[in-house]
């Protein structure tokens, strides 16, 4: 295992100075994704904010980088300063150490990135008080992938109905903004194993509040993925149970999703149940209700002109799938 030490850690911003203060609740939001050091994901990031500059998303996206040397580090700035600011002064990009080595084992586990990568960034880049709360505790925080690309932008705001669809946690009401105590989260459909879980020894503790959620509870109040909506209060307080927890749980359960599992297990501790929505983000046209094809279906031809239609979509398209028209993949 090798932990970056050096200017890697520090926090950039682009050539944009200060972070900005929204000028509506609906709009103070920050945008966050996790990436390594590679080409490929530096690729994956151009995409990604360049959608976010055709929607013309509100507020901040800042890109976490994990893992690169004092070279690549150089490098990266450079190519996020000559490519990236370019396209907007909002549009950042945080550099961390490498988080990514399986402890006691030679292998690695990359999407331990994204855990200690967001908790480094909340510590480092927005800062916390004396007392060790954020100092943005009311701006939403939005954690997407760095392979969801904007489809339209994402508010804080939650009014328009017709455009939210939901298939979990019908009886819970639909609060109008996200605030603290309330996380909102895209459905992912991820069920309820986690609470056969051994909780005790993933939290470190016997009486975990995570303990007392049923499997029921677990899967219409956790079960979600990126992108997470949460205040700057709540998303520090998940993230820092998240990262605790992320290693024992993929010690527990190894995996693709661990992590995902280890977010379940951290909000489940700290008592903050999710409501679900299925409209935040599409990726797979056979998965059936749990994704915001309802609005893609709804949308009048010829569905290229989204900008003269004026119907709502979804938020994000996830490219996690493998997709194939005819001879195309």
């Amino acid at each position: 295992h090798r932990e970056v030490k050096s200017k890697a850690e520090g926090v950039q911003i682009g050539r944009g100075g200060q972070l900005r203060v929204a000028t509506t609740r609906s709009d103070d939001v920050h945008v966050i994704f996790s990436t390594d050091c590679s080409p490929f994901q530096s690729w994956q990031s151009f995409a990604l904010f360049h959608s976010a500059m055709v929607v013309k998303q509100p507020g901040d996206v800042t890109r976490i980088v994990s893992g690169c040397t004092d070279e690549e580090h150089s490098l990266m700035q450079k190519w996020h300063d000559d490519y990236i600011s370019p396209m907007s002064p909002q549009f950042h990009v945080h550099f961390t150490p490498a988080y990514d080595h399986i402890e006691g084992e030679e292998g690695s586990y990359k999407f331990f990135n994204k855990p200690f990568g967001t908790l480094h960034f909340l510590n480092n880049a927005i800062g916390l008080t004396p007392t060790g709360e954020i100092k943005k505790p009311d701006t939403v925080f939005v954690l997407i992938d760095p392979d969801e690309f904007f489809l339209a932008p994402i508010r804080n705001d939650f009014s328009d109905q017709s455009s939210l669809v939901r298939t979990t946690s019908l009886k819970t009401p639909m609060p109008k903004y996200v605030t603290t105590g309330h996380p909102i989260a895209q459905q992912f459909g991820l069920g309820g194993s986690w609470t056969s879980y051994d909780l005790a020894t993933i939290t470190g503790d016997l009486d975990s509040p995570a303990k007392a959620w049923t499997n029921r509870d677990a899967a219409e109040k956790f079960a979600g993925g990126p992108p997470y909506l949460a205040t700057g209060t709540d998303m520090l307080k998940i993230t820092k149970k998240w990262s605790e927890f992320v290693r024992p749980t993929h010690k527990f359960k190894p995996g693709l999703l661990a992590e995902m599992y280890a977010w379940c297990i951290a909000a489940a501790h700290v008592r903050l149940p999710h409501i679900l929505l299925d409209n935040l983000m599409v990726s797979n046209i056979n998965v059936g209700k749990g994704e915001g094809w309802p609005l893609v279906d709804s949308i009048p031809a010829p569905s290229c002109a989204l900008e003269s239609s004026h119907s709502p979509v979804p938020t994000f398209l996830h490219l996690c799938q493998y997709n194939r028209v005819g001879d195309f993949a």
